[in-house]
């Protein structure tokens, strides 16, 4: 008992038992083991540019327990802290001899110093490939006039590859290079095919080296894919439009496919004007995922925008089209809904009729129930007298496996 008692009184404060981030600070300094590791995670989690000089110091001079995993986890929180008492550290990195250091001192200095950082960027754009891979995104980062021709010289250079050229483009597209953005996308595509072609090739590769190579290149894609994905959510407004429109004019699944499963990370209440293209997309698939944020964020203009777009739509000569506007009835007004309805129960094409009884029915009013009694006194198609039986009994049709 009196030794678990003396174990008790020297043991590690937990993180209850720290009060601010000092406390963690002055811990730090002589932590060592997973005591240090469990410190440092939780000095990233706190978004206090007072951390900075302890975080820096894991990047510039790790110590054991500092490994890439923790360092990576330790950049990632400094790039949303603004100290710039740690610039003279950064700059020392850059002279010293470990390749990593540089790395992460070239990107940060980019976001402390802005364009300032342009003359300490531009000379690591002819370093070794890790060195200047951080360079050319940092030369995005810091937004310096010079920093798009520098680039486009880059990017004409020899010996570039093809995955700098993805790295140049991200750059470039921050910069404001419009006509990279299209680019940018098909490296996207082509390093996924490239990626799933890899990973098929492993099964008849016999050799231990191969096999090295093609994992670790396969793991290397994965990896930029997952980069370039969080790199597009953080996309500029004003780069908004230039997606949508080169989506419309692409005939390639996967780039589609890209958009719609970025759209819901990005399109805030904020942004939603920016994608105000979306609302007469070719594909129905977008144009609803684009009418869902509109009309789920109710704010007045938002609204006013999806309600004269669906009434666009009503008028198309498109059933596909008129069908669409009439699944989102509900978002007009009471008048102006029991127009749309009782007018496309009379649509020329079947499927637009059915769709409209459905919404009738989830009306539910009296009204519309002897409205739906109607169209199925007077139907001649099989498909919408179901509809009508169904919807007024209350039954779901998938039930039934219609659709």
């Amino acid at each position: 008992m009196l030794a678990f008692l003396i174990l008790a009184a020297i043991a590690v404060p937990s993180y209850a038992e720290i009060e601010d981030i000092d406390d963690i600070l002055f811990e730090l300094d002589d932590a060592e083991g997973q005591h240090r590791i469990d410190l440092i995670k939780e000095l990233c989690q706190i978004r206090d540019d007072e951390a900075a000089p302890a975080l820096v110091s894991v990047l510039v001079e790790p110590k054991q327990e500092d490994t890439l995993k923790i360092q990576e986890l330790v950049f990632q929180a400094m790039l949303h802290l603004k100290n710039k008492d740690i610039v003279p550290e950064l700059k020392m990195a850059l002279l010293s001899e470990d390749p990593q250091a540089k790395v992460y001192a070239v990107r940060l200095l980019a976001r402390l110093l802005g364009p300032k950082a342009f003359g300490l960027i531009e000379g690591q754009l002819k370093a070794e490939s890790l060195i200047r891979t951080a360079a050319i995104k940092a030369v995005g980062d810091c937004q310096h006039p010079k920093g798009r021709a520098a680039l486009e010289k880059l990017l004409r250079d020899p010996i570039s590859t093809s995955d700098d050229h993805i790295f140049i483009r991200m750059s470039l597209v921050k910069l404001g290079s419009a006509r990279e953005l299209p680019k940018l996308l098909e490296s996207h595509q082509r390093l996924i095919s490239e990626a799933l072609m890899l990973e098929n090739a492993a099964k008849y590769i016999d050799t231990f080296a191969l096999l090295a190579r093609n994992r670790n290149r396969t793991k290397f894609l994965w990896q930029l894919e997952k980069e370039l994905r969080t790199y597009f959510t953080e996309l500029p407004d004003a780069m908004i439009p230039i997606l949508v429109d080169n989506v419309e004019r692409s005939e390639q699944d996967e780039g589609i496919q890209l958009v719609f499963e970025l759209v819901p990370r990005i399109m805030s209440p904020e942004r939603c004007e920016t994608f105000e293209p979306m609302l007469s997309s070719r594909f129905l698939g977008l144009r609803q995922l684009a009418l869902h944020y509109f009309l789920k964020y109710d704010k007045p203009k938002l609204r006013e925008t999806a309600l004269t777009s669906l009434r666009n739509h009503i008028a198309s000569g498109r059933w596909l089209d008129r069908r669409l506007a009439v699944m989102y009835s509900s978002a007009f007004p009471k008048d102006e809904r029991w127009q749309i309805l009782t007018k496309a129960a009379k649509d020329p094409v079947l499927w637009v009729r059915i769709e409209a009884v459905r919404e009738l029915g989830r009306w539910g009013t009296e009204e519309a129930s002897q409205f739906i009694e109607s169209v199925s006194a007077s139907a001649k198609e099989h498909q919408l007298r179901f509809t009508c039986r169904a919807v007024l009994a209350g039954l779901s049709e998938d039930l039934h496996g219609l659709r």
